[in-house]
């Protein structure tokens, strides 16, 4: 982190853990490492096809686009419409930046850390505002990849159309009782609860790391979250406009993944089975027990790849060339942005 504030905030709320699951990352990495075998992946990876993997990279920045789009789109529907798609896309990165060393991708937080303290009057959204805007970002997110598991899976189970048929239905219906569930967030009656329960110990977090040089107390960061929530009560299409345009943003993903894995084995898997379990390797990166989900992700990936005949190997360097291609390179593009701002600001 380069900002004081950001730095100190951090420092109070996880030094300890994430010395902890650095060492934990460690461990599952050099496990893996010795259950798959170094030569092992030495010699998939001196087969691969370098053909797919452009293509990966290629694909990368417009799915990035689209992701700083639809957080743009959150923004301005909070009542900040001067947030532009670059000034977006830079503090997207700069979020990859900071999820890409903390637990569960935390340090996303700081595109809201960032977008508070604009130095643009006409850009700056108040603390707590733009951390519902992060949060709600990645909501959309869980609810898109939880939709395709849902959906996808009763693919695995067709026999005929009449079952395919059948068996979807009770996927479209499984997935629509869980946007029906996320929508209690906005419900008046239950809405206020749910932040009760989940956002306060985030938006404490968030206060310690603000209130040093905005002075902006807990309290008050929750009151703007929990306009920010009535805000969004009236606005039903929006949601259902950013749902479905998640779930546009996720198959993409899916398929950027799908580019990687070709590169890897010339012998492919359904592209709609693949689809179906990749996010939940996605959803093991959630599980803040490592730096960004290294280490589970990939545990997970060789464990869920082996349900569509993709072997321990080839599964272990998917799940880290995706990493490197989608989180990574941005994260250090992130990076360089944010020290770029520091030093701008040191200047003046």
């Amino acid at each position: 982190m380069t900002q004081t504030g950001t730095q100190t905030g951090i420092k109070k709320v996880s030094k300890k853990r994430l010395f902890a699951v650095s060492l934990i990352s460690i461990a599952l990495l050099a496990f893996l490492l010795w259950y798959i075998g170094i030569d092992s992946i030495i010699t998939v990876i001196s087969t691969a096809d370098p053909r797919y993997l452009a293509l990966a990279l290629i694909v990368e920045p417009f799915i990035l686009l689209v992701r700083a789009h639809r957080w743009k789109l959150i923004v301005a529907n909070l009542g900040y419409p001067k947030l532009g798609l670059k000034k977006a896309s830079l503090l997207y990165l700069t979020g990859l930046y900071g999820g890409s060393f903390t637990p569960s991708k935390l340090g996303d937080l700081l595109r809201a850390y960032l977008l508070a303290r604009d130095s643009d009057s006409s850009v700056r959204v108040p603390a707590g505002k733009a951390v519902f805007s992060i949060v709600l970002d990645r909501v959309f997110d869980v609810i898109s990849l939880i939709t395709i598991v849902l959906v996808g899976v009763p693919l695995f189970f067709v026999g005929s159309l009449a079952d395919f048929q059948y068996i979807l239905l009770i996927g479209v219906i499984m997935a629509g009782l869980l946007i029906g569930l996320s929508f209690l967030l906005f419900s008046e009656r239950y809405g206020e609860k749910v932040i009760n329960l989940f956002a306060t110990p985030i938006l404490k977090m968030i206060g310690g790391v603000f209130k040093e040089k905005q002075r902006d107390t807990t309290s008050k960061i929750f009151d703007q979250f929990s306009e920010s929530v009535s805000t969004f009560r009236d606005k039903k299409v929006f949601l259902v406009g950013v749902y479905l345009y998640s779930l546009a943003i996720w198959v993409s993903t899916c398929g950027q993944a799908y580019l990687v894995l070709a590169a890897l084995q010339p012998n492919l898997p359904n592209v709609l089975h693949f689809i179906t379990i990749f996010p939940l390797s996605m959803f093991a990166a959630l599980v803040p027990v490592t730096i960004s989900g290294l280490g589970t992700r990939e545990a997970a990936m060789v464990v869920i790849m082996s349900i569509i005949g993709v072997n321990a190997v080839t599964a272990f360097i998917l799940s880290i060339t995706f990493a490197f291609v989608s989180l990574w390179i941005p994260a250090i593009c992130g990076g360089i942005y944010v020290t770029v701002r520091s030093i701008e600001k040191i200047g003046e």
